[in-house]
């Protein structure tokens, strides 16, 4: 059963329950953080209880690592690690105290650093000093407040992965030889089980999945149907089932979900010139959200699953390289956050870039009342964003049965 409903109308459907569903019409709410030399390089983000943004990023020409948070009225900005040139490809995860952890690459020495904020200081340490180490890397904590941390190995092209015990680092080689570990993505499957996503290099360029099962580690390719899988990233939601977004053969932004028994491939946007990072995260409904560069538009873009299609809109198109690095959190109100770079170019000169932050509200608002009868029930996104005239709401009864559906105002009238 359908209903078109007005955006500007609050509907409530009565089936023997109460269903109240409330639009949102939030748009984008864009903020320049700092501006300045390749600010906004290598950005990556993670949003605390409070749905206060914590981002970490590269501070031109890799002179330092920087860190910034929003404290409620003000962002506060941190030199995290100036030693050297450092603060390539940072990746930030908070713990249960909403202590941030940072992993990202030292060029000098080639080597894995760790920062992490005590609660009074921020302490750094080299991890791996491997020859090559600390591209791509990706880190995540676990149910004890441990890191987790995913990268490449460009000497040996392998993928590597180290965590903390609680008193030592372990680090170990996941996947070798050949060229693996490329554009690697970190998450743990409830809380604790590591799986890491990546790039199979030249000559296969498949998207490569491995996962950790027991003391050891398995191994599946994704995707093998052309040269693909750049900028993996990966997401696992409440289900335990991982989602994985990646450049697909012509440059277009595909997503690979695991439905249980097999994986569903899909292009979520062919008109999509995709360049840089993509980042996938996953709702509390389990519906997957992506952010992307879209080179045609030079534009940052936001696709995602509503439960029936697959939704894009434009969140900033302001310069001419926007959102090349970019960076996707949500929260536990479903309010989506992203870190990017706004790049300007004139006629291809590099002018300045821009660490920019945009949130928005969810996509949906549900709240439910139920009194013994089965039934499901959605509320599909308008598009265009932010809202067109019409809306539509999809409800569906287990059994048949009478429903009685009503609609009201925002004043409470029918």
């Amino acid at each position: 059963m359908k209903e078109r409903l007005s955006v500007k109308l609050r509907a409530v459907v009565l089936v023997l329950a109460s269903i109240f569903l409330v639009t949102s019409a939030l748009a984008w709410q864009i903020q320049t953080i700092e501006t300045g030399r390749l600010r906004g390089h290598y950005c990556s983000i993670a949003v605390d209880d409070s749905s206060r943004p914590h981002i970490s990023y590269n501070d031109g020409w890799e002179t330092s690592l920087k860190y910034a948070t929003w404290t409620g009225s003000q962002w506060l900005i941190t030199e995290v690690d100036n030693d050297g040139r450092v603060g390539k490809w940072t990746s930030i995860a908070l713990d249960g105290s909403g202590h941030p952890h940072i992993s990202y690459r030292e060029t000098d020495g080639s080597n894995l650093k760790y920062a992490r904020w005590t609660g009074s200081q921020w302490e750094t340490s080299r991890i791996d000093s491997s020859p090559g180490v600390g591209y791509y890397t990706s880190i995540a904590t676990d149910d004890s407040g441990r890191p987790h941390i995913a990268y490449h190995a460009l000497t040996g092209r392998n993928l590597k992965y180290a965590f903390f015990t609680g008193s030592d680092w372990v680090v170990e080689t996941v996947d070798s030889p050949g060229s693996v570990g490329l554009y690697s993505s970190l998450a743990l499957q409830f809380g604790m089980t590591p799986y890491i996503s990546h790039m199979e290099g030249s000559p296969l360029f498949n998207v490569k999945l491995a996962w950790q099962n027991g003391g050891g580690w398995e191994f599946e390719r994704v995707d093998t149907l052309g040269e693909l899988g750049w900028f993996t990233s990966i997401a696992i939601g409440s289900d335990g089932y991982p989602q994985i977004a990646y450049h697909g053969t012509d440059n277009e932004m595909r997503v690979a979900r695991w439905n249980g028994s097999s994986w569903a491939i899909e292009t979520i946007d062919v008109t999509a010139e995709v360049g840089g990072q993509t980042s996938i995260a996953v709702d509390s409904y389990g519906y997957a959200h992506v952010t992307y560069h879209d080179g045609n538009q030079d534009a940052l873009k936001h696709t995602y699953w509503n439960g029936s299609a697959w939704n894009t809109e434009l969140v900033d198109d302001a310069g001419t390289g926007t959102g090349y690095y970019n960076s996707l959190a949500i929260d536990k109100d479903n309010n989506l956050h992203i870190a990017y770079d706004g790049t300007q170019y004139d006629d291809s000169v590099y002018l300045y870039s821009e660490l920019k932050y945009a949130k928005r509200g969810p996509t949906t608002g549900v709240e439910m009342e139920l009194a013994g009868k089965r039934f499901s029930y959605r509320l599909f996104q308008n598009s265009p964003n932010p809202f067109s005239q019409w809306t539509k709401v999809r409800f569906h009864l287990a059994r048949p049965g009478a429903a009685s559906i009503k609609i009201y105002d925002i004043a409470g009238r029918q």
